[in-house]
């Protein structure tokens, strides 16, 4: 139990200086209920009953999408995305990108001048390399063209596997897409933090979830589930509700915390400094 002391002093175990962020929009995809759809024999959530956000890509030539709006409140500075993804079948015809974003225009589709930012998914027709790509795009069609994370893109996922996928703006100029495996918590798969550190200015507005197609290529499904966004925030926990300059002392861990600007920091390493300035 969390013990409240004199002079913004708290004592409590290691996971009590921290609390759940709030969930602004989260979707298992069991209903398809405000989601507008184009055709969903290409893309669409819960077709047959699937519990999923799925790309059907048979070929088509047509560029089709889902979308949500998240509102007119979306940060233009900090919010997390994250779910999984399952991508399966065999490539053939073309290569096919599939794409999850938050853009600024309602109804985008792969050649649309807009804003945007999320992944994208480029598989070989000769099933050669598969990649999983940011997406940052300033008023254009092209997925990173402006703008490109290092490294650029994951490379080789494997078919059938369950990636957990977290996508994070973290300010106005930054963002990153990062792959696991396991759990949102699991182990980072080789090469899978895809940082941008130079998003183009003028990225703001974003507030249409939406996923699309190419338009392009046959043989494989993609699947979403198990959606979360949470808005205003870089983490999905967050410091308990007390004032910045309080010290938490964790009982299991016997070391000390400082919060300052919503981040709990190590106060040994500042102690020390003070330490050798004075002597």
């Amino acid at each position: 139990m969390v013990e409240y002391l004199a002079g913004n002093r708290i004592r409590g175990t290691s996971s009590e200086k921290t609390q759940a962020s709030t969930v602004t929009y989260e979707s298992d995809f069991s209903t398809n209920t405000d989601w507008t759809q184009s055709d969903t024999s290409q893309i669409g959530v819960n077709v047959s009953s699937s519990g999923k956000l799925k790309f059907y890509n048979s070929g088509s030539n047509s560029l089709d999408n889902v979308y949500y709006d998240l509102g007119s409140n979306v940060s233009d500075t900090k919010w997390v995305l994250r779910h999984t993804l399952t991508v399966s079948g065999t490539p053939s015809t073309d290569e096919i990108p599939y794409k999850l974003e938050i853009n600024n225009t309602a109804n985008a589709v792969g050649n649309t001048n807009s804003k945007a930012l999320g992944w994208w998914i480029y598989v070989d027709r000769n099933n050669a390399w598969r990649r999983i790509y940011t997406v940052c795009k300033n008023s254009t069609s092209i997925g990173d063209g402006e703008a490109q994370a290092t490294p650029r893109y994951y490379s080789d996922f494997s078919y059938s596997t369950v990636y957990y996928i977290t996508t994070t703006r973290h300010s106005a100029t930054k963002f990153e897409v990062i792959i696991r495996t396991g759990s949102h918590t699991g182990s980072i798969v080789s090469g899978g933090t895809l940082t941008q550190e130079s998003i183009p200015s003028g990225m703001t507005g974003l507030r249409y979830l939406t996923a699309s197609d190419g338009g392009q290529g046959a043989g494989l499904t993609a699947e979403i589930d198990d959606l979360e966004f949470y808005n205003g925030v870089t983490s999905t926990s967050s410091p308990i509700n007390v004032l910045d300059g309080s010290i938490f002392y964790e009982t299991d861990t016997n070391k000390s915390y400082v919060l300052y600007n919503d981040t709990w920091s190590e106060l040994w390493p500042y102690i020390k400094i003070l330490n050798e300035l004075l002597h």
